[in-house]
């Protein structure tokens, strides 16, 4: 229209390709704020350790919750499942945290659930610890994911399974059907929901059995891992718990996720 003012509003969309899992990026902060399986929004981990960021002993914690930990190990980093992961030697390496009942970390009626990704370098020590609020010798208490030995150690009839336990006042042990002391990349997860706990390797649930009751944790066990504190008494001889191979990407969430949400996290980064 002649003598009007004509306005010309130019519109920029930016296209953020979803594929891009690039760690560190404001992407994967965005798509971790969802469900993992896109049906519902919950919180971040609370605790989320890449080892992309290592430097000296300081192990950064990635999430919001300044859950930092300490690094004893010498054994350096390697290739991990999507960029660093962190090398233990099944002698002295491990990591801690102190501990801490406000952290979330020692939950005793909470749920929970912790998921790494590890590959063995080999078959001893007998119980190697990847990540462990429990002290060895003092009966059940607090809660640990292990790679039991393939030659059998103190556990006859069972050569490299994967093991979850919870040492509430109803506790379990649950074992996995599958070998995964292989030297092979595997994505391990343990839930508890307060009632029941899941375990699952490489996104599949391997065993669930009921395990209610509070949480004890009596002899107040640092977050480890690589390892795990112990008495030194019989049958709990602190060197036979260090982990020998590689972790990457520990995260801990204050709640029990869902299978379907398990099965998304180990598509993300799994082959």
């Amino acid at each position: 229209m002649k003598g009007l003012p004509i306005a010309i509003i130019c519109l920029v969309l930016i296209r953020v390709d979803a594929s891009d899992t690039t760690r560190g990026s404001a992407l994967v902060t965005a798509r971790d704020s969802r469900s993992l399986d896109g049906k519902q929004r919950h919180p971040l981990p609370i605790l989320h350790y890449t080892f992309d960021n290592q430097r000296g002993t300081a192990v950064p914690d990635e999430s919001d919750h300044g859950h930092n930990a300490t690094a004893h190990v010498h054994s350096g980093t390697t290739d991990g499942v999507m960029a660093r992961a962190l090398q233990f030697d099944g002698k002295s390496d491990h990591i801690t945290r102190k501990f801490d009942p406000k952290s979330g970390l020692h939950p005793t009626k909470t749920p929970f659930a912790i998921a790494v990704w590890f590959r063995t370098l080999g078959t001893t020590p007998s119980e190697q610890e990847l990540v462990s609020t429990h002290f060895a010798g003092n009966g059940h208490d607090g809660y640990k994911l292990t790679v039991l030995s393939q030659d059998g150690g103190d556990n006859p009839g069972i050569r490299g399974q994967l093991s979850f336990m919870i040492g509430a006042e109803k506790h379990h042990r649950l074992i996995s059907g599958k070998n995964c002391a292989d030297g092979e990349w595997h994505h391990a997860v343990g839930v508890w929901d307060g009632k029941e706990a899941r375990l699952y390797l490489d996104g599949k649930l391997q065993k669930s059995e009921e395990t209610s009751g509070e949480i004890p944790y009596v002899r107040r066990a640092p977050f480890v891992f690589g390892h795990s504190k112990s008495n030194n008494g019989f049958r709990a001889e602190g060197k036979k718990y260090f982990f020998k191979g590689a972790i990457d990407d520990v995260r801990f969430y204050r709640r029990a996720l869902r299978g379907s949400e398990i099965r998304s996290l180990y598509r993300r980064l799994g082959p």
